[in-house]
């Protein structure tokens, strides 16, 4: 996505596989949720993942602290993961995204209808990059 930045808060789904533009001292966070059908097996695939999250290169500080309280919807529970980008300077800089896991995993949903539970791993799972270009 391109286009005139705002100057407030930008929040940003760090798997878009996009550009953001921002100018210089804007709050920038990566967020996205992870929902799952119960409690438990949102718990087991926070712990049986491990997430890998890097900034130009380098990995951000045990990404895993960064996850939100669980909260309940209507059909199931969900959980926010949000990390606070530190202020970068003006020109382009690469989030990067991994989520693996050395056992496969599901959230108990059938996001696919294809009438079964949606798994995930071995291996990484999600990934993405967010190229974001900040302004002077």
């Amino acid at each position: 996505m391109v286009g005139t930045p705002s100057r407030g808060p930008q929040l940003i789904y760090p798997f878009c596989n996009c550009r953001r533009e921002a100018r210089r001292d804007q709050q920038l966070t990566l967020a996205w949720t992870w929902t799952a059908r119960t409690s438990e097996l949102l718990a087991a695939l926070q712990a049986g993942t491990t997430l890998t999250v890097t900034l130009d290169g380098r990995p951000i500080a045990d990404p895993r602290q960064y996850w939100g309280p669980t909260q309940l919807t209507d059909t199931a529970v969900q959980s926010r993961w949000a990390y606070d980008l530190p202020p970068l300077s003006p020109g382009t800089h690469i989030v990067e995204y991994y989520v693996a896991s050395n056992e496969q995993l599901t959230d108990g949903l059938d996001g696919n209808s294809d009438g079964r539970p949606d798994t995930y791993g071995p291996g990484v799972f999600l990934s993405g990059y967010v190229e974001a270009v900040i302004l002077p």
